[in-house]
């Protein structure tokens, strides 16, 4: 599986690390993880790390799955505009959005933490 879903207690965040080829299935499992993680921990705090992600699944199913990811949480994405699936992340930001889902872009890994804190 090309993401991998942790808690990082110090930080109090939930952490996704994306690379390789992303499937459906594989968001769909790291979202259910997700949602699962922020039930029993209560943090509502999410950085989905996409920089070495590389192709992500087609804007049907992207927008699709858009649909199930978690509204009770704050996600803050990781990414780069020189990576080979930045249109892809960027979709997937817009499709999110669209569904209500408090989400935002940073190329700062800093950015993305201060957002995190708001």
């Amino acid at each position: 599986m090309p993401e991998t879903v942790t808690y990082n207690e110090e930080l109090g965040i939930i952490e996704v690390h994306s690379y390789g080829t992303v499937s459906s299935k594989d968001i769909s499992s790291s979202v259910n993880l997700v949602q699962h993680i922020s039930n029993e921990t209560g943090i509502k705090k999410v950085l989905v790390d996409t920089l070495e992600v590389e192709s992500m699944p087609n804007i049907t199913s992207i927008f699709n799955l858009a649909k199930a990811f978690p509204r009770n949480v704050k996600i803050a994405v990781l990414c780069s505009k020189e990576q080979p699936a930045f249109k892809d992340v960027l979709f997937t930001e817009t499709a999110a959005l669209y569904q209500g889902i408090s989400i935002r872009l940073f190329t700062s890994q800093t950015d993305a933490f201060q957002w995190l804190k708001k």
